[in-house]
């Protein structure tokens, strides 16, 4: 399955404010669910540093 595009160039790199923009382009493309499971997974203490955090969001999106 391919990944939607998301581009998080130039944002705020604030990993709530990146995590906030993934979860919207996952929504626009039919995939709440993945929205929901990749917060629950950086939230939820899966990622203990931002690099792990950004990891994750790379696993739901391509990042441009």
């Amino acid at each position: 399955m391919s990944k939607p595009v998301c581009n998080l160039i130039e944002q705020d790199g604030n990993i709530f404010n990146l995590m906030g923009i993934v979860g919207r382009t996952l929504r626009q493309n039919d995939l709440p669910e993945q929205a929901d499971e990749m917060s629950r997974r950086i939230i939820g203490g899966e990622a203990q540093s931002y690099p792990q955090a950004l990891a994750i969001l790379r696993e739901y999106v391509d990042i441009v």
